[in-house]
């Protein structure tokens, strides 16, 4: 009955966003050769030209994570013109500038009869935002105006003095990019301060205007109201046109939710099958003692092994010939973790968890599970992230799985045990493992970037919740740590860019 329902719940959720979807007109579109992008128009388009949006997104994300904002702006009037950057989502990898990428956005913007060409703003989120105020700087003709979100540091003055600039950050983000955001507005206004909410000069001839959002970070300010209101208030004053009632939520986001609690509890009740399926042998396993002290050695020479490839160049060092660029030395750090836990497991004469006599079935299970976690969950991801950038991520998908699959199997094979008065080491062990990650990279000890941790630590209680119902069901933790793997790989090859 409970599986029947959420069944129904998912299917009215998935139903819901896309029914919701359709209130603006949105196509993928390709801009040049390599260069992907979303277009999203308004519902009823009215007289052309019109004017234009282009929406550049921050490091290790894609156009999807710019939809809300984009979708608002087409509610509003404005044809939104979502990019992948170079690297991200559908794009392929180039060894041009980022602003090379807007270039081309512009060029195709001048091809279309029903756009403005002279009526284009550039809008950006961290990394897309520092390319917006370069392209801003340097071709000021062909921009009338910037909404710079999150802008992480100052590229310094252009060629040209950029059009008129609204940067809006949120009191949560990052303390260097707050103080980047108020010396930028500073330096375009020419003043030594700016006071927060204030137009600094004339909005359609080179104003400025800074914004601090309260109870706004760098990732959530994103999709923050507050956010569309002040981007279109700055647009239609730099465009000189009548203000805009276009409502600024995300009418998506609750059919979201909905599939997305739905599709948990379905993969809950398709993790007990598989220990029917693919059943592990019972026999018992080492104390909690010897297992304990594995993890500790496990983690100490882990860390130890990251920190000689600390300042390495990702490009042309050790790590190079991972995939995903800004995710590799996270995926090293899963990958040294694993094998040194597996490790001193052995050298500690701790026993691996049985594995059952059908490890096809189990590799099976697991693939299976990680399908249906891929499928379910993907509608309720939609107002956040474009989950299915495009086959061209299969590749780096499988090579992360691979490369992240010794942690898991450290997890599952070596510390994680079904006995419910146990039942708290592999919880325990999954949360040590990522507080020494958090660790290295808050002491600065290792290359980690924080985007990559913070897309495990999203990803943590899902994998936990498999790996936990799995065990309980006396399943093959093969299947646990194929489903994990595989889960783990999604959202770093959907997000991370592609070395060019």
């Amino acid at each position: 009955m409970v599986v029947s329902l959420a069944a129904l719940a998912w299917f009215a959720g998935a139903l819901g966003v896309h029914v919701t979807e359709r209130e603006v007109r949105s196509r993928p579109v390709w801009i040049a050769p390599g260069l992907a992008g979303v277009l999203h128009a308004p519902p009823d388009p009215g007289e052309s030209p019109l004017p234009v949006a282009v929406v550049c997104h921050g490091f290790a994300s894609n156009a999807g994570s710019t939809s809300a904002l984009s979708r608002t702006l087409a509610r509003a009037g404005l044809v939104a013109l979502a990019l992948d950057m170079p690297g991200h989502g559908r794009s392929r990898p180039t060894a041009h500038e980022p602003r090379h990428a807007l270039e081309l956005a512009l060029d195709w913007v001048l091809e279309r009869d029903e756009l403005d060409p002279e009526s284009v703003v550039l809008v950006g989120h961290g990394a897309g935002a520092v390319a917006a105020l370069e392209q801003g700087q340097w071709d000021p003709a062909r921009v009338a105006a910037l909404v710079l979100i999150s802008v992480p540091t100052d590229p310094g003055p252009g060629a040209y003095p950029p059009p008129s600039t609204q940067i809006v950050w949120g009191d949560r983000d990052d303390p260097d990019a707050r103080a980047a955001g108020r010396a930028l507005g500073a330096r375009l206004a020419g003043l030594h301060g700016l006071v927060g909410g204030q137009v600094y000069g004339d909005p359609q001839r080179g104003g400025v205007r800074v914004d601090e959002l309260h109870g706004a970070g760098r990732w959530s300010v994103l999709g923050d109201p507050r956010v569309a209101a002040l981007t279109l208030a700055w647009i239609d004053g730099a465009l000189g046109r009548p203000g805009s009632a276009a409502p600024l939520g995300d009418a998506r986001r609750g059919w979201a939710l909905l599939s997305l609690v739905s599709a948990l509890i379905l993969l809950w009740s398709l993790c007990a099958g598989v220990g029917a399926v693919a059943p592990a042998i019972d026999a018992p396993v080492a104390a909690s003692g010897r297992r304990l002290a594995a993890l500790t050695l496990g983690l100490i020479a882990a860390g130890l092994l990251l920190g000689l490839v600390a300042g390495a160049d990702p490009h042309r060092g050790p790590l190079a010939s991972l995939p995903l660029l800004g995710a590799r030395a996270a995926v090293t750090w899963m990958l040294l973790f694993g094998v040194a836990t597996l490790a001193s497991l052995r050298l500690l004469r701790a026993p691996l968890v049985p594995r059952g006599g059908t490890t096809g079935r189990a590799l099976a299970a697991g693939a299976l599970l990680a399908v249906f976690a891929y499928v379910a969950l993907g509608p309720a991801l939609r107002p956040w992230i474009d989950p299915y950038p495009g086959p061209g991520r299969l590749g780096p998908l499988l090579a992360t799985a691979l490369l992240v699959l010794p942690a898991h199997a450290a997890l599952e094979l070596g510390l994680r045990d079904a006995a419910p008065a146990r039942a708290w080491l592999g919880p325990l062990a999954r949360l040590a493992s990522l507080a020494a990650l958090l660790l290295l990279v808050a002491s600065e000890r290792a290359p980690v970037d924080f985007a990559p941790l913070r897309a495990l630590l999203i990803s943590a209680p899902l994998l936990e919740l498999i790996g936990w119902r799995c065990a309980s069901r006396g399943a093959d933790p093969v299947a646990a740590v194929t489903a994990q793997s595989l889960l783990t790989a999604w959202p770093l090859a959907a997000l991370f860019p592609l070395d060019p």
